[in-house]
């Protein structure tokens, strides 16, 4: 019988490596398991990831090399051919996962909310002009919208409209 083991300070040289247990292998991703047409991703065809057998690179897990493997899958979309059109079609789809046209899942995000409140400050802006065009003080026009007068200034300085005498010592 082995005596008991009494030099803990030591690591353990007996175990090997067919001991240890192993994590079963996840078979290789393709496109067709992430739900993607061939119609969808016609412009597929012009990718510089076009012959890539491992998708998985484009969509890695957390952990400590993920970094890395998205450093190398973004590297791979810099000077692609139809980037931009795979970036679209990301956006499009609210792509929440993977890189797509160079950008990680967290970095679209943010675009969309960029995007998002530019369209809304677009609209503000309209609104503003017509208001303005209407004779409205900024003012009023705050009043109405929601927004200080100081806002409505610098709408109309945005759109490049005429402001009333008295608008600027409104802001």
């Amino acid at each position: 019988m082995p005596t008991p083991r009494t030099d803990f300070d030591r690591p353990f040289r007996g175990l090997t490596a067919t001991m240890v247990p192993r994590r079963p292998r996840t078979p290789a991703v393709s496109w067709g398991d992430l739900d993607v047409s061939r119609n969808e991703l016609a412009w597929r065809a012009q990718a510089a990831c076009r012959d890539d057998r491992a998708p998985q690179v484009f969509f890695p897990e957390q952990g400590g090399r993920a970094a890395k493997t998205v450093a190398r899958a973004k590297q791979r979309c810099t000077g692609c051919p139809v980037r931009a059109e795979c970036l679209n079609y990301a956006l499009a789809r609210r792509e929440g996962f993977g890189i797509w046209g160079g950008l990680t899942a967290h970095e679209r995000r943010a675009l969309l909310r960029g995007r998002r409140a530019r369209r809304k400050s677009a609209h503000r802006d309209r609104e503003v002009a017509r208001l303005t065009r209407a004779g409205l003080t900024a003012r009023e026009i705050g009043q109405q919208l929601g927004i200080t007068p100081r806002t409505v200034v610098r709408s109309r300085s945005r759109a490049r409209l005429n402001h009333e005498p008295g608008d600027r010592k409104e802001s």
